[in-house]
């Protein structure tokens, strides 16, 4: 693309996306485990 720094700044902004995704997944998992939810 034109704006290197806004690719980048894209790919952390997805990266962090994914990443809070696994860690929501990962709380509700034990949520489950520990709570029966």
């Amino acid at each position: 693309s034109l704006h290197p720094n806004v690719d980048k700044m894209l790919e952390k902004f997805i990266r962090g996306k994914e990443y809070q995704s696994v860690k929501y997944e990962e709380a509700r998992g034990i949520l489950e485990l520990r709570f029966g939810i």
